[in-house]
């Protein structure tokens, strides 16, 4: 396609059917759902959806990528839920600013009533109760909570265990693969090992990259404290038996068990809990070890 008077490389360069106007087309349909919305707003005095604009579109934009959301499900089916958040959220006496925790028992103390007057007015809607009940929290959180406390997704508890314990013990990978290079093998298994541990501190950061913003409880809680005395216990045993000599392991043997351990806890995650975008990196990093992992197997049984 030729443009008079552009020059060739402006055209090759900008020329983009989806990158010109995807963005456009989305800009101009929220533009437009917002001025009809404001329109309605002036003829009747209140919001016929719930929500004031501002909220509305906020999640308009965000609700994709909420952990809750399902693939199919469109912002339709979600908006009740959040106008049903926000709404009992304002009807509260307590002032704002509340702690996190603060919010999570003034949602519990409330979330029977809101159970029932969710079945009572959404009886037609497509979402039960236990699947609108996350969307429900997560308005009534962003409605309760000062805004540099509410975080753009909420990860459950379990879940953010689970996924300490892959960092926890993707660093102890780092070090069975220094420890095995320490041991200086040879050929083709060294080759891979250098090349798999200048790898795998680029796992671990996406790893941290993807999870951190979500969590931000990930950078300073350890969960080998959540397990205790008896952790310690049994961590003592072991580095006696190791010391007295009565378990050797060979460095590449243990760099098996890691990767397999490392291999395991990702198996844990609940991927479909997750955003997208942090259960793609979760999926595809798994692939990676596994690759790892057999390489190893193959290369360290014929180097022994």
């Amino acid at each position: 396609m030729s443009f008079p008077g552009l020059p060739a490389a402006m055209v090759a360069g900008c020329w983009h059917p989806y990158r010109m106007f995807s963005s456009f087309f989305r800009r101009s349909a929220l533009a437009v759902t917002q001025l009809a919305k404001e329109r309605t707003s002036q003829k009747t005095g209140t919001q016929s959806i719930g929500l004031p604009l501002a909220e509305d579109l906020f999640w308009h934009e965000h609700y994709l990528s909420e952990p809750y959301f399902v693939a199919g499900r469109g912002y339709d089916q979600y908006q009740p839920a959040y106008a049903l958040g926000w709404q009992a959220a304002q009807s509260q006496s307590a002032p704002v600013p509340l702690s996190p925790e603060a919010c999570r028992q003034e949602f519990a103390a409330h979330e029977s009533e809101l159970c029932e007057r969710w079945s009572r007015e959404h009886a037609s809607s497509f979402l039960t109760w236990p699947q609108a009940r996350l969307a429900v929290k997560a308005a009534w959180e962003r409605a309760r909570l000062p805004r540099t406390m509410v975080p753009a997704v909420r990860l459950e508890p379990e879940t953010v265990e689970r996924i300490q314990r892959v960092i926890s013990t993707g660093r102890r990978v780092q070090r069975s693969y220094e420890a095995c290079l320490g041991e200086e093998p040879e050929g083709m298994l060294r080759s891979v090992l250098l090349r798999f541990a200048r790898e795998h501190p680029v796992l671990l950061r996406e790893l941290e990259q993807t999870f951190l913003p979500l969590s931000p409880r990930l950078a300073r809680k350890n969960v080998r404290l959540r397990v205790g005395a008896r952790y310690k216990q049994v961590e003592k045993m072991v580095s006696e038996w190791r010391d007295s000599g009565l378990m050797v392991q060979e460095p590449i043997e243990g760099l098996i068990d890691e990767l397999q351990a490392w291999l395991d806890s990702y198996g844990r995650i609940d991927t479909g809990s997750l955003p997208l975008p942090a259960a793609q990196v979760i999926k595809r990093q798994m692939l990676v070890i596994r690759g790892h992992l057999d390489a190893v197997l193959l290369l360290g049984r014929d180097a022994a």
